[in-house]
């Protein structure tokens, strides 16, 4: 893991996350920090949070880290696809949000989308033109 950089990894199902120390800095989560209505801050034995994140805990670090700009996720994603054209795949499964699934749109209409990209939006994501 990164300790200059934020890091927050969110489990598929979105019930838990994992955040580094740097990201729960950002968010001010410390052993002082009372586990918040609805969600769960994982703690050693101390009383210091381990970074595991279980429901609304989740949402202070996801306020308190920069949301990327298009250029950065476009950037990321493109990454990604070239990291799965060098291992010879061809398709894959994305479950993001609504600005990446325009971002696999214009790989697309710009004859760059490498792979066949699976997107699955949240249920609450609202769909937007």
């Amino acid at each position: 893991m990164s300790s200059s950089h934020p890091v927050f990894l969110t489990r598929v199902d979105g019930h838990i996350a994992v955040a580094n120390t740097r990201a729960l800095q950002l968010a001010s989560i410390t052993v002082a920090t009372r586990d918040p209505d609805g969600g769960k801050i994982d703690r050693d034995e101390a009383g210091t949070p381990t970074g595991i994140l279980r429901e609304k805990a989740q949402e202070a670090v996801d306020a308190a880290i920069p949301k990327p700009t298009h250029d950065k996720r476009r950037q990321a994603i493109e990454l990604a696809l070239a990291d799965l054209a060098s291992h010879g795949v061809t398709s894959a499964q994305d479950y993001s949000q609504w600005d990446d699934f325009q971002i696999y749109e214009e790989l697309e209409r710009d004859g760059k989308l490498t792979a066949r990209i699976s997107e699955w939006l949240p249920l609450t994501t609202r769909l937007k033109s």
